[in-house]
């Protein structure tokens, strides 16, 4: 949903980066909403109940949604699954930021903290580096670790658990 250290123009204004401090740690622990195009008219999942899970890295803001069995959420899994969709964009409020005026370039602008409302998956991002896709049951099992060789892996929790993941709509 985020790529960190990476430039963008905003709308010919301004370039900006989003640097890693600028997403707190325990962004899991907050109440953030995955939002269809921004929309809050259609909610796809959110932290507080686990439908949006949200991990940052050294490279940015991953995350995973379990949409709604409604019909925008089943609507918008097909548009990211076809590739309508296939950028990420968030909203946020700027607690810390930083300005660099350039001679001949346009001004930057350094996110150090925000409060996260939202991510959405969008049409238009404005972080082009950013990527949404649904993924099957098998290639979210595929990244977990497997076990060391030699421990024998129970066969029918594992097909339980890819059941279960089917039923589970990825984005």
């Amino acid at each position: 949903a985020i790529k960190f250290n990476t430039e963008t123009k905003i709308g010919g204004w301004f370039r900006e980066v989003i640097r890693p401090e600028a997403i707190p740690d325990d962004i899991q622990a907050q109440d953030v909403r995955a939002l269809w195009n921004h929309n809050s008219d259609y909610p796809l999942g959110r932290t507080k109940n686990d439908s949006l899970k949200l991990e940052k890295d050294e490279k940015g803001l991953r995350f995973t949604i379990t949409p709604p069995d409604t019909s925008w959420g089943r609507d918008a899994m097909e548009s990211v699954k076809r590739g309508d969709v296939s950028g990420m964009s968030f909203g946020f409020y700027v607690n810390k930021d930083r300005w660099t005026e350039e001679t001949g370039k346009t001004p930057l602008r350094e996110l150090l903290s925000v409060e996260l409302l939202e991510v959405s998956p969008v049409t238009f991002p404005a972080y082009a580096s950013t990527s949404a896709k649904v993924r099957s049951a098998e290639e979210i099992l595929q990244d977990k670790p497997l076990p060391p060789t030699g421990v024998n892996i129970d066969a029918e929790k594992r097909q339980r658990e890819i059941e279960i993941k089917e039923r589970e709509a990825q984005i």
